[in-house]
């Protein structure tokens, strides 16, 4: 419930963010990252959880009492406190790029700049509602704090890079639990 509703909230907002140089917009996936050499020629990206901690830690906002029944819907929330799930989304930024492209040295770069900047200027707190239940969460500090890690290889033929940056996002959302 919590994660599904977390993975579409980063999808929907980095869906369509209109890359520079004439790039096609971003496409963005809920899946892991593919491990393919075919380029694509569009940039990617793909929201896939890593890892998350979820405790009634009340210094990130647990409170109690404990929920007793799974809450079905909104209508039926128990009367419970909060619970605060720590999430680690990753967030895989792909571009495949022709080695002779004139925009080579700044293009990558500058998708990675159009990406961070949507993140620091999400909503904060964002209200999600999980799909499946239409229960509400917030997510906390979106964009707060963004960690990248950049590698480029050439594909098959070489007469292609793959530029690839891996984000980390730490995002904190409370639940009612």
């Amino acid at each position: 419930m919590p994660l599904q509703a977390t993975l579409a909230y980063y999808k929907n907002l980095l869906s369509n963010t209109p890359m520079p140089g004439g790039v096609p917009d971003l496409a963005v996936y809920v899946f892991p990252p593919p491990v393919d050499e075919d380029p694509f020629g569009e940039p990617r990206a793909y929201i896939w959880p890593m890892n998350f901690d979820e405790s009634r830690n009340p210094e990130r906002g647990g409170t109690v009492p404990r929920a007793l029944t799974q809450p079905l819907s909104t209508s039926s929330t128990p009367d419970c406190g909060t619970k605060p799930i720590d999430h680690s989304i990753h967030c895989y930024l792909i571009y495949d790029e022709d080695n002779q492209d004139p925009q080579g040295d700044s293009l990558f770069p500058s998708i990675i700049d159009a990406v961070n900047w949507v993140l620091r200027v999400s909503e904060d707190p964002a209200v999600i509602y999980d799909t499946t239940t239409g229960l509400a969460s917030s997510l906390i500090d979106v964009g707060e704090q963004i960690t990248g890690q950049i590698t480029v290889r050439a594909l098959a033929g070489q007469r292609y890079y793959r530029n690839d940056c891996l984000l980390i996002l730490p995002t904190l959302e409370l639940i009612q639990s």
